[in-house]
């Protein structure tokens, strides 16, 4: 992120001679993440919202689905837009790309027990950390605030807020030897209640 260049929430982005407006409003991105999330929905159809939130084109409705033409156009335009824009956070959730399959090639897929933190089942305690930290309701910040500011100040958050407690659960070592069994204990209770769910793989 570079402090010189302010980034636009709407950009531009040129696919295969047509040119998509990207929505990189942070809110609008954390509804992609729950969108891909949504175990209600079949692959098509996360594909088909995912594009129309990020591009408000009119065309991704489910007739645009009707070859095998386009809905490999649909889940590569999908990938481009994800390795533009979102490429850092790819590589860490890669069930947000290659929804349809090997369509588009992923990076290199973290172990599921990497994982620290996720958007969707952490928001309330991503919401009250920078409440706590910035005094930013971050629903009077829909629309206004860009991703990359986001994630430029989730990951500046300190580490006395709600979410990075948690992540300090989730990835602490349980301590051993003699005198540590109720210190032990505790923090298994933690971490069991703090437990991020894990992803079904297609």
């Amino acid at each position: 992120m570079l402090l010189t260049v302010k980034r636009p929430l709407n950009e531009n982005f040129e696919f295969r001679g047509r040119i998509f407006n990207i929505d990189m409003a942070f809110d609008n991105i954390l509804t992609i993440f729950e969108i891909a999330e949504d175990q209600r929905l079949g692959d098509a159809q996360k594909l088909l919202d995912m594009l129309y939130m990020l591009t408000g084109a009119e065309e991704f409705s489910p007739g645009y689905f009707d070859s095998v033409e386009n809905i490999k156009y649909a889940s590569d335009l999908q990938g481009a837009i994800f390795e533009e824009f979102l490429s850092e956070f790819s590589e860490e959730d890669e069930y947000l790309i290659d929804i349809l399959g090997n369509k588009f090639k992923p990076p290199k897929k973290k172990k599921e027990e990497e994982r620290t933190y996720d958007f969707v089942h952490d928001a309330k305690y991503i919401y009250s950390s920078f409440f706590k930290d910035y005094q930013m309701d971050l629903y009077n910040y829909h629309g206004k605030l860009h991703w990359e500011q986001f994630l430029a100040l989730f990951e500046g958050l300190s580490d006395d807020t709600k979410i990075k407690q948690i992540i300090s659960i989730r990835t602490r070592d349980l301590p051993s030897g003699k005198g540590t069994e109720k210190e032990r204990e505790e923090l298994l209770r933690l971490k069991n209640i703090y437990k991020l769910p894990e992803r079904e793989v297609n």
